[in-house]
């Protein structure tokens, strides 16, 4: 269930730190080798507003 969440947060922000962090993951690297591909594929992205 994680690659799939990691994969859809991905496409739709082109952001592999916003993934990062939402996936908790504490080495960018672990990201990187997972979800580098779909960020360089990705043409249509959507913004998160933060909730503070």
């Amino acid at each position: 269930m994680s690659a799939n969440n990691g994969s859809m947060v991905t496409t739709m922000t082109s952001s592999l730190y916003e993934t990062q962090k939402r996936l908790r993951h504490r080495q960018s690297r672990t990201t990187e080798k997972s979800y580098a591909d779909l960020v360089a594929h990705n043409t249509d992205a959507v913004s998160f507003s933060k909730a503070g």
